[in-house]
């Protein structure tokens, strides 16, 4: 019998270890195909950083181009350098229209710096002279004593300048300059920017060395490594190399080039005796080609030693994982998988819980946040309630909104909003909310005012010391940076309106509702738009649908300070910031008495219990019949309207009494809970347990308890209602959990405080 267990505990414990071994194989086959996905990982994102990296530099190649076509297009577009460039003689008019040209060349001084260049000046071939901000001369001795060229070359030069096919490429003057560091020259003829098409003199940039390797300093040459840049006729234009670049000659180079057979961002070649990545982009600006050159041995250097590791792990993992089979394989594991079964369903209870939890936190959040900047709170006691749990620090900081519209770029690249996919919007909105907190700072609140239109508000707060002109300044950097991150890499561009600012919270929906104003006036020209800088002088009123939802809000909540704030909005949005013609301000004015004769509709005689609100009513309603409107009787008329409904504002003491009494008279109700008296007296569950806690120094869910359980205790000393059934008297839906709490609060049972009772009689 012992032999018999022996050999089934032998063949368990070959079928345990062999199980487990499969597992730790497919374990290791898994690891080896992980690892060759990491490694073709960490490739991919090598080229692709290579290929960012390139991309910057040729946008801000791009740039460079863009500016030095602006600075042209203002040379061009100015009428003494075009007479100038058409005279044929040089006689006093030439010189004293050389001198106005000058001076308005000098103007442009500051924009020389921000380019790559180190001297430009204009070429005036019908009188042979040369013109910049700084002189005025022949062409021959411009190249002698200006710019100390080997006169040898000179026609060459001269050529070079008079020739159509020199322009918008890069001339390289070292054979000209007696410098080492000599620079390119790049022209732009007159006829380009104008529509005097017989014009034949250009413009002149001298691009500086130094400056064109600053742009792609952030390349990656790994030491060996250069890039070489042709133009959209294959002609090469020019090249940047590092310390360390071995010299190739322009058909090593061109060959190399023609024989890469189809158009690839990444390529491997042969470069010489060592083999080079290119990584090649082609600019939309001018249909330049530029290739970086990398040296494949230095790029991939890094991922040697990850194989090296990777070896060493595999190995001792190996060994490692077949002792411990080994070790477990001996032991009985049936306690063990019993006790890692329970633990799992506990952690799953908790992992769910804590989603739940999760879910409810961040619904009551935006809950909030919305709540917050549409104006939805009508206390002190809420709006710091509301303040500490969304953690806003208010000392020394003004706060605005920033009303952001983003608008879907379209396989065909223009502006739509149409609808995404459900998926794609929940992963969009995802991403934008992460770049708006890295635009605008971490502690920003973000509400979606439009999840179909993806529009969003943002809650911004800044130091107070900051002007309202630089703060606009700053939030408009922030927010043109983010449109150009978000533009490149996502198929959205952004509008976005600022609100004014406000140090009080209870006022923000102002900056809300201007920011959402200010947005509509938003542009691809001008894509950030502030409230304080719009042209409101137009002949027509604002008064949108959400001011009429407001307005009543604000009255039938009696909240005298909002509809005080609200008025003046109007006044000002109206009457001082717009020109209105006496028809526009009676249809103004006609909207405003609309709304309110749909609240004095709502007054009720159990509003209007006294003489005194009689007497107020009829004026009200004489206000409203009234045919001459006018903006004060108007204000006046609102601000009666209110007083009526500033008894129903109660104080958080005031109304937690009223709740308590409500408790009382119906705590049998079984189903009587915190969700149910926040929906019965119209408040947040959260703000309910807040106040109630306040007042009565203890928890909704503790008071109720011991609010029923001193009622049970009245009902075992004072009637005969049999113990089992006690529980439905005193909104109990299970006996056991009656008992456990009579006990808990009594210290006995229910039973015994009976048998007492009954001994006493």
């Amino acid at each position: 019998m012992n032999r018999t267990n022996l050999l089934n505990d032998r063949k368990f414990l070959i079928k345990y270890i062999t199980s487990y071994s499969i597992l730790v194989i497919i374990i290791l086959i898994m690891g080896l195909y992980m690892y060759k996905i990491g490694i073709d990982d960490a490739r991919s994102n090598l080229f692709k950083q290579s290929y960012i990296i390139l991309s910057q530099s040729v946008l801000n190649m791009d740039t460079a181009f863009r500016s030095m076509e602006t600075l042209s297009m203002q040379i061009a577009d100015n009428s003494n350098i075009i007479k100038l460039e058409k005279m044929q003689t040089t006689d006093n008019p030439f010189y004293l229209s050389a001198k106005e040209g000058m001076n308005f060349l000098t103007s442009f001084g500051p924009s020389e710096t921000l380019l790559p260049i180190s001297d430009y000046y204009i070429y005036l071939p019908h009188t042979d002279y040369v013109l910049s901000s700084s002189y005025l001369n022949r062409t021959d001795l411009y190249y002698r004593l200006n710019k100390h060229y080997n006169t040898q070359y000179y026609s060459e030069w001269l050529s070079v300048l008079n020739r159509d096919d020199s322009c918008f490429s890069f001339y390289n003057t070292q054979k000209f300059s007696p410098y080492s560091s000599s620079p390119y020259l790049y022209l732009v003829p007159f006829k380009k920017y104008t529509i005097q098409k017989n014009l034949t003199g250009k413009i002149c940039f001298e691009i500086d060395g130094v400056k064109l390797h600053n742009l792609f300093s952030d390349l990656p040459f790994f030491e060996r490594g250069f890039l070489y840049v042709i133009d959209k006729d294959s002609q090469p234009s020019f090249s940047i190399t590092d310390e360390k670049t071995p010299s190739l000659s322009e058909e090593t180079i061109q060959t190399v080039l023609s024989s890469i057979d189809e158009p690839s961002y990444f390529s491997s070649v042969n470069v010489g005796k060592e083999k080079m990545l290119i990584t090649s982009i082609t600019s939309s600006y001018n249909e330049w080609t530029y290739y970086l050159f990398q040296p494949e041995e230095l790029v991939f250097q890094s991922l040697i030693s990850y194989h090296k590791i990777y070896s060493f792990i595999t190995l001792g993992a190996s060994i490692i994982s077949f002792l411990v089979i080994l070790v477990l394989s001996k032991r009985n594991l049936v306690p063990f998988i019993k006790i890692r079964t329970q633990l799992e369903d506990t952690l799953k209870e908790h992992s769910s819980l804590q989603q739940t939890l999760f879910i409810q936190k961040q619904l009551i959040f935006e809950s909030y946040i919305a709540r917050l900047i549409t104006g939805q709170i009508h206390n002190m006691n809420e709006l710091h309630y509301i303040s500490d749990y969304l953690n806003i620090c208010t000392q020394n900081r003004n706060f605005c909104v920033l009303y952001i519209t983003a608008y879907y770029i379209d396989t065909t690249n223009h502006l739509s909003n149409e609808i995404l996919l459900s998926s794609e919007q929940e992963e969009y909105h995802h991403i934008l909310r992460q770049e708006f907190r890295e635009a605008f700072g971490w502690d920003i609140l973000i509400h979606d005012t439009d999840t179909l239109s993806n529009s969003f508000a943002l809650l911004v707060g800044d130091d107070d010391t900051l002007s309202l002109e630089d703060a606009t300044a700053l939030h408009a950097g922030q927010f043109l940076a983010l449109q150009e991150k978000i533009t490149k890499n996502y198929p959205f561009y952004l509008f976005c309106g600022m609100g004014n600012r406000n140090r009080d919270l209870t006022h923000i929906w102002k900056s809300y509702q201007q920011a959402r104003q200010a947005v509509a006036h938003a542009s691809s020209k001008a894509p950030f738009q502030p409230y304080k800088k719009l042209h409101k002088s137009w002949n027509g009123y604002y008064y949108p649908l959400e001011f009429a939802q407001k307005l009543t809000e604000f009255i039938t909540s009696g909240n005298e300070k909002q509809v005080q704030e609200f008025l003046h909005l109007i006044e000002y949005e109206n009457l001082l910031e717009r020109t209105l013609t006496p028809l526009m301000k009676q249809l103004l004015f006609s909207d405003i008495r609309n709304t309110l004769l749909k609240i004095r509709f709502s007054i009720t005689t159990e509003i209007t219990n006294s003489p005194e609100s009689e007497t107020l009513l009829e004026q009200i309603d004489a206000n409203l019949e009234n045919s001459e409107l006018e903006y004060q009787t108007l204000s006046d008329t609102a601000l009666w309207m209110t007083s009526f409904y500033k008894p129903k504002q109660q104080e958080g003491n005031q109304l937690i009494r009223t709740i308590q009494e409500y408790i009382k008279n119906n705590y049998v109700d079984s189903s009587l809970c915190l969700n149910k008296i926040s929906e019965q007296f119209g408040i947040s569950e959260s703000y309910f347990s807040y106040l109630f806690k306040a007042e009565t120094k203890t928890n909704f869910s503790e008071y109720l308890e011991k609010l029923r359980m001193e009622q049970a205790l009245v009902l075992l000393q004072t009637t005969s209602i049999p113990v089992s059934n006690l529980y439905l008297e005193v909104g109990y839906n299970n006996a056991n959990s009656f008992r456990r709490a009579f006990k808990k609060v009594h210290g006995v049972s229910p039973k015994a405080i009976r048998d007492s009772a009954k001994k006493q009689l």
